[in-house]
């Protein structure tokens, strides 16, 4: 796998590209990528529901090339979340788009993102900072309860999803309160008022 010294010429080269969280540039990808089958497009990278990468089966260390990673995360132009898809039988695949014309396909898990809960505000916000480092407020009204009782929340315009982290829900349990309109039985009653409510994912 790519380290840190891998990188240091790359980031200096594209830092024109880079991201606004200190994302390494393209060429990071077309380095990591460069064995690819152009024909297949499969980078033999995977996202866990942890929320790790790996590179043939190997984790990806380090730090900034995880969030570079994440940040190039993309829907394929056919899912039916993206606006122009004709319901292609890949529509529920990810890619890795570090460039308008460099894309290729990525395995995830489980959600394409992983959430910190950084802030709940006054006003009942839960401010979420994300694996790519972007920041995200969500205000309700439901969060998604999955496998083993993880809750997840729509990101990224609700194009996205993002399972919250461990922290998130220990923080937010002390704010469950019984619900009999909610699908799990409880809600979240937040500060301000808010109330978010709990459904099956």
């Amino acid at each position: 796998m790519p380290n840190d010294h891998d990188h240091d010429h790359d980031h200096d080269h594209d830092h024109d590209h880079d991201h606004d969280h200190d994302h390494l540039g393209p060429a990071a990808a077309q380095v990591l990528l460069k064995g690819m089958d152009p024909d297949s497009r499969e980078s033999g990278l995977r996202l866990d529901r942890h929320g790790v990468w790996h590179h043939e089966n190997v984790p990806v260390t380090h730090e900034r090339l995880a969030r570079a990673l994440s940040a190039w995360l993309d829907h394929h132009p056919d899912h039916p979340d993206h606006p122009d898809h004709p319901n292609h039988p890949d529509s529920h695949r990810f890619v890795l788009r570090p460039s308008p014309e460099f894309w290729a396909w990525v395995d995830v898990e489980d959600a394409p993102f992983q959430a910190t809960l950084t802030e709940l505000t006054d006003q009942g916000d839960l401010c979420l900072t994300l694996s790519d480092g972007s920041e995200e407020i969500y205000d309700g009204p439901t969060i998604a309860v999955g496998a083993d009782d993880a809750w997840y929340v729509p990101v990224r315009d609700g194009t996205f999803e993002a399972r919250l982290g461990r922290g998130a829900m220990i923080h937010l349990a002390d704010y469950l309160v019984e619900d009999d309109s909610s699908d799990q039985g409880v809600a979240l009653h937040l500060p301000g008022g808010r109330h978010i409510s709990f459904a099956k994912r």
